[in-house]
Parts: structure tokens; C-alpha cells; sequence
């Protein structure tokens, strides 16, 4: 089996819904929220297993202290 390893940017994406796209100034209501998985890593990771589902996927990376 085909094998790969991932090192870079892992991120945390914070999603807000709304209820349209603003023009520009203008407020919108925020309907909703959500994470996601995002940075280059995770997306080249899903991307890979798209159009390789026979590669093992490995994602390598460090935790920061970003809170603080």
C-alpha cells in the first residue's frame, strides 16, 4: 500500500452562516456557527484521498499555544 505524510499548517476553522452576503457596509445576521478542519495540510489530505482512496493518508504536525 501507497503511503504519505503531510507535515504544515493544520487549522481550526471557525464557520459562520448568515443569512445573505452583505453588501459592502452592511451587517448580516449570523445564523449559525461551526468548525471545520482547514490549512494545507487537512485540505491536501482530503483532496489526496479523493482522487487516491488506496493511499494511506497521514497528517503530521505540532500543537501551538496560540490561546495564550
Amino acid at each position: 500500500m501507497k503511503k504519505v505524510a503531510l507535515c504544515g499548517t493544520l487549522l481550526l476553522d471557525e464557520i459562520k452562516m448568515i443569512d445573505r452576503y452583505p453588501e459592502k457596509g452592511m451587517l448580516v445576521t449570523i445564523t449559525g456557527t461551526g468548525r471545520a478542519v482547514g490549512g494545507a495540510v487537512c485540505n491536501s489530505g482530503v483532496d489526496l484521498k479523493v482522487l487516491a482512496p488506496d493511499v494511506a493518508v497521514e497528517a503530521r504536525g505540532l500543537v501551538g499555544n496560540d490561546e495564550k
